[in-house]
């Protein structure tokens, strides 16, 4: 096997591993700011996240067409697993590859569970925002011919607008 190939390998592994921690702390940052309100913010937490997604996405598109490339080589299907891949790869790259999988399956499911958690944060907020709306809407008043104040409901309003 070729040790030149596995060695790029490793390191185009290393930097999806860091593009995973950079877009699990996007996400946490976000969360940061969903939980202490400063929603001001979230438009900024979504560009980082955007930003890291698209970087992660490049080291996704490397790492595909360096393990096509190996497998080539190993005259194996060219959507091998990167834990068949550590199956064949020769010691210390067997270890190495089964390494990055286990910190790569780590990054995710922490990835996961911070966007599924993100993702009841932003919903919980916009729950309440349509219920403090509905509030609003329903207790609005206006004034009648006589200029005093009337309550009406959350119902259509007629303007005169020759007024």
């Amino acid at each position: 096997m070729d040790e030149s190939a596995l060695a790029s390998l490793a390191a185009i592994l290393w930097d999806e591993r860091r593009e995973m921690e950079r877009l699990l702390y996007c996400l946490v940052s976000q969360q940061l700011v969903l939980t202490s309100g400063q929603t001001r913010w979230l438009g900024h937490a979504d560009t980082d996240i955007n930003a890291a997604l698209a970087t992660f996405r490049d080291a996704e598109v490397l790492r595909a067409i360096e393990v096509a490339s190996i497998a080539s080589k190993l005259d194996v299907s060219g959507d091998v697993s990167l834990a068949e891949l550590a199956e064949l790869a020769p010691e210390p790259w067997s270890m190495t590859l089964r390494d990055h999988r286990a910190a790569l399956r780590s990054l995710a499911a922490e990835i996961d569970t911070t966007v599924a958690e993100n993702r009841r944060l932003l919903k919980a907020g916009a729950q309440a925002i349509g219920e403090t709306l509905a509030r609003i809407g329903s207790f609005s008043s206006t004034y009648d011919a006589r200029g005093e104040s009337v309550h009406r409901g959350g119902g259509p309003s007629l303007l005169d607008e020759q007024a």
